[in-house]
């Protein structure tokens, strides 16, 4: 089982992941990370969920989009990528700051 052997992390700005490929194109470029956050990904909140999910062919993506608020604009957004090995069923919630923050 993978669990016990060592995961990597990274953190990257994509500048934006609306372009219909561009999140494939960064997840299949780090493919080997296990956990990558993408801040500024300039996708906006679907239909006032607080997250999304997808999956590529080597993540699964939780994503936030961002809404008009007085602390935000559309530079915001961010996103998850657990790589495939990570059982989703070991993901117990996936929580959204309140909309006061």
């Amino acid at each position: 089982m993978r669990s016990r052997l060592p995961m990597r992390f990274c953190t990257y700005n994509p500048l934006s992941l609306r372009a219909p490929a561009r999140l494939l194109d960064v997840s299949m470029h780090l493919k080997g990370i296990d956990f990558l956050v993408l801040p500024g990904t300039r996708c906006k909140s679907v239909l006032n969920r607080p997250f999304i999910t997808q999956a590529t062919s080597h993540h699964f993506a939780i994503h936030w989009g961002w809404g008009r608020s007085a602390f935000t604009n559309k530079a915001a957004g961010v996103s998850i990528l657990l790589a495939k090995w990570i059982n989703r069923k070991n993901i117990v919630g996936i929580f959204s700051p309140p909309a006061s923050l």
